[in-house]
């Protein structure tokens, strides 16, 4: 029985991440179909930067986040957060992801709101992440991938990716610049004192995870 049962789970974790994945792919068709018939002139639109001009997170729309998902180096990792900016939660992981933008510079960082990917409140804030113009990561929540009582952090969320293997390790030479920034309240919070103020009826407390989650991709087994 108990071999069945875990058998089960496998094949509905299975089945998930396979909903995960033909979502992401029929939102990126549809928004291809929108631009090939001529799409918006859209001031948020994100051109494609050199790679000098990484290192920060970048606000794009639908178009602005496929072209750094299809048209970055095939060698680039890029990590797409989805975010709600009415949230607090969201605001608080933003500002750690605009510190890891800063020192891994071959990472190209992009955030998208959550009503142009058309993804449901409950599921953010969210990070996928792409290389070659290949998912092969989504956190659906984020929150579901950090302890309860862990602090959120740069470090926090650092390692995190790392673990999933969408942040490689940086040079510690890399790290000199920096030292100069001191952390605020916005970007280290203890988990159990924020409540998500999602656009549903009901909010969600953070430390409980009482958020309904978006099909997600299986956790790293390293």
């Amino acid at each position: 029985t108990s071999t069945n049962e875990k058998l089960q789970e496998s094949d509905e974790e299975e089945e998930e991440d396979t909903l995960d994945d033909d979502f992401m792919q029929r939102w990126r068709s549809s928004r291809l179909r929108e631009m090939q018939r001529g799409g918006r002139d859209s001031k948020m639109h994100s051109r494609r930067p050199s790679r000098r001009m990484w290192g920060s997170l970048a606000t794009v729309d639908g178009e602005g986040y496929l072209d750094a998902v299809d048209k970055s180096p095939a060698d680039t990792v890029v990590v797409v957060y989805i975010y709600d900016d009415c949230s607090d939660v969201s605001t608080a992981i933003e500002a750690c992801l605009r510190q890891l933008a800063r020192r891994h510079m071959d990472t190209r960082f992009v955030k998208l709101h959550y009503v142009d990917a058309e993804m449901e409140p409950a599921g953010i804030p969210a990070l996928l992440a792409y290389r070659g113009g290949e998912k092969f990561a989504g956190l659906v929540p984020i929150i579901n991938e950090i302890p309860d009582d862990a602090d959120l952090s740069d470090t926090t969320l650092e390692n995190m990716l790392r673990r999933w293997d969408i942040l490689a390790l940086v040079d510690m030479r890399e790290r000199t610049s920096d030292t100069a920034i001191t952390r605020t309240s916005a970007s280290c919070v203890r988990f159990t004192t924020l409540t998500v103020h999602a656009t549903t009826s009901t909010p969600a407390t953070f430390g409980s995870h009482y958020l309904t989650s978006l099909p997600s991709t299986k956790r790293p087994t390293h």
